[in-house]
């Protein structure tokens, strides 16, 4: 299962979906959709937004290039910091993850998507007690918050 932008959880993978012509399509189509070399200074979110599409066709390792090419235009991007974060998880990179996600927490303290990610990133790699953690900072940020963390909490115990 991946996580969307919001977090939401997918049943299904959108690679399974496609055939392999139809992957290569779409991950020609995403990687074009991208300015020129020459023009990318002021585009980090064309990197994003193509990192986020990759991770979704299911090719983290191409999402990863993606994002680092958006962080190093804009360092400190909340967003792509929790995809990438989130991306490495993913792939089984979670102190890698884990990193990002606390960086991205550190910078937006209240960013419940960050801490939501941050709590799932700490239960993939066994930190139950982070992952609490998290969950109460989320709670004091908004009670109504909606999160995987909550809910995968919610259902282990």
């Amino acid at each position: 299962m991946k996580r969307g932008r919001r977090g939401q959880r997918e049943k299904s993978s959108p690679k399974q979906s496609l055939n392999l012509p139809d992957l290569d399509q779409a991950k020609s189509a995403v990687l074009n959709s991208l300015p020129s070399k020459e023009s990318q200074r002021g585009y980090p979110d064309a990197h994003l937004s193509a990192g986020f599409a990759l991770h979704q066709l299911g090719e983290l390792r191409a999402a990863i290039c993606e994002y680092q090419k958006a962080i190093e235009l804009k360092p400190d991007d909340v967003v792509t910091l929790v995809n990438m974060g989130e991306t490495y998880v993913g792939l089984g990179r979670g102190q890698e993850g884990l990193a990002l996600l606390k960086r991205a927490v550190e910078l937006d303290p209240a960013c419940t998507q960050a801490h939501d990610s941050l709590g799932m990133a700490q239960l993939e790699t066994g930190n139950r007690e982070g992952a609490l953690k998290e969950l109460q900072a989320i709670q004091l940020l908004d009670a109504g918050f909606e999160g995987e963390l909550s809910k995968r909490l919610t259902s282990a115990q």
